[in-house]
């Protein structure tokens, strides 16, 4: 059995920094400067962007409404917002990916 926890994990959250990734290099972001925004190393948005990280993209797939959530998350990534605000983004989306409510394993 894999716990909810796991899925984010191993899932969810590389698919979410590859698209992030993505995103952020489409507007004229560099490497460096993502890792720097996303708190990685520049190898790691290499291989997010390459998509030899991040591959599980499918489960975000059949979530479309979870795009729009991805753009608000660049868009607060961008002006710097605060971590606790990015960190209830990013749970919001992990919640709509998993399609579970996760208030009794997880805080946020």
């Amino acid at each position: 059995m894999r716990l909810p926890c796991e899925r984010v994990v191993n899932d969810v959250l590389p698919a979410v920094r590859s698209l992030v990734a993505k995103e952020l290099r489409s507007k004229g972001y560099s490497q460096t400067e993502i890792a720097e925004l996303l708190n990685l190393t520049q190898p790691a948005v290499s291989q997010y962007l390459s998509a030899s990280r991040g591959k599980q993209i499918q489960q975000i797939e059949e979530h479309p409404a979870i795009y729009e959530q991805i753009d608000d998350l660049v868009d607060a990534i961008m002006d710097r917002e605060g971590e606790e605000q990015l960190a209830q983004m990013l749970h919001d989306i992990c919640v709509e990916v998993l399609d579970e409510q996760c208030t009794d394993t997880c805080t946020h």
